[in-house]
């Protein structure tokens, strides 16, 4: 039996479309990207999980507005019943699962139930950058020269796992009066390639006051 075009679209939206959603609203409540391959066993089961958490109101929809979903007509109800619980809702549910998958009483429950629960970062380098905060930042290189400079909503660092750098908004230098070091007059920051970085510190940002060495 060929389903055709149509109904190939209405398939892809009503069991595939819902589970990438899902997953990629969960990912965007976290700050970190996510390099995993696209799965469309993941997206399905996903699906099917929206579908189960929102089976008891969506029973209610239908005996409410007479739907029939057996006979899918382009009509407004059916069309506002599909872009609610085929795009919104997996939205809302991916966003909110991903917000709440890290909180620390669902964690201590997931483990006392022996699900280990990793963290979303996929990297150390992506957990420490992604903190969204101010940092004075210590880069030393595998040569032992040592750079100074402030790490905040200026810069950024690379997700690319293979094309590592850091763009810092502002560098410093040693002030031999006070023993900090200090932000340098009008500079636009510098960029770092990452192949040469041997250790990267940080340390509370306070740019009124500086660093200490």
């Amino acid at each position: 039996m060929s389903l055709g075009t149509s109904g190939a679209v209405l398939l892809a939206i009503l069991f595939l479309i819902p589970g990438f959603l899902l997953r990629r609203f969960a990912e965007l409540s976290t700050p970190y990207a996510s390099r995993q391959r696209q799965n469309l066993i993941e997206y399905l089961a996903l699906s099917c999980l929206n579908y189960l958490i929102a089976a008891p109101l969506i029973l209610v929809v239908i005996g409410i507005f007479h739907l029939d979903l057996a006979n899918f007509r382009l009509d407004f109800r059916h069309v506002l019943f599909t872009v609610i619980f085929s795009l919104f809702l997996p939205a809302a549910v991916g966003f909110y699962l991903g917000k709440k998958a890290q909180a620390d009483p669902v964690k201590g429950l997931l483990r006392r139930l022996g699900i280990s629960v990793l963290h979303p970062a996929p990297t150390g380098w992506d957990f420490a950058f992604a903190r969204r905060k101010c940092y004075w930042i210590r880069v030393e290189f595998m040569d032992g020269e040592e750079i100074m400079g402030v790490f905040g909503d200026g810069s950024i660092a690379s997700t690319e796992p293979d094309e590592r750098d850091v763009f810092l908004e502002s560098i410093c230098a040693w002030n031999e009066e006070n023993g900090r070091y200090e932000e340098v007059e009008d500079n636009q920051g510098m960029w770092i390639k990452g192949n040469g970085i041997k250790l990267i510190s940080f340390f509370p940002c306070s740019r009124e006051s500086g660093v200490k060495g």
